[in-house]
């Protein structure tokens, strides 16, 4: 939604990353049309936000692969399960929780390689 506030001039600088132009805000927005799409799938589906990000992950689209800090697909994932868990809450994340999650996608991700299921705890 804050995508749509951004006004539409020829360009952008950031607050951090290159200056970029119109292009970049429909990236992020397709990007994120994505991820609320599969992950309201994987709600639905009742899969663990764990389970979601390794079939997130798996079919993220190439040009949103070559982004940095691809790890940050978790913690947007489970931000996003939380959206539908308490969508009028305002509950206090757990960043410890949010930074193990990610860790332990990011690691098993290497070791597995990004197409293999990562082991899911319930909680």
């Amino acid at each position: 939604a804050a995508l749509d506030d951004i006004p539409d001039v020829s360009l952008y600088v950031p607050g951090h990353g290159a200056i970029a132009d119109r292009s970049l805000i429909e990236d992020l927005r397709g990007y994120w049309k994505y991820l609320e799409s599969e992950t309201q799938t994987c709600f639905e589906l009742g899969l663990p936000e764990e389970a979601c990000a390794v079939l997130v992950d798996s079919g993220l689209p190439p040009k949103y692969r070559q982004w940095g800090d691809p790890e940050r697909l978790v913690i947007n994932i489970m931000m996003e399960y939380r959206k539908r868990k308490l969508p009028s809450s305002s509950s206090s994340v757990n960043k410890f929780e949010f930074i193990a999650k990610q860790m332990k996608h990011v690691l098993l991700s290497k070791i597995e390689g990004r197409t293999k299921a990562i082991p899911v705890t319930t909680s």
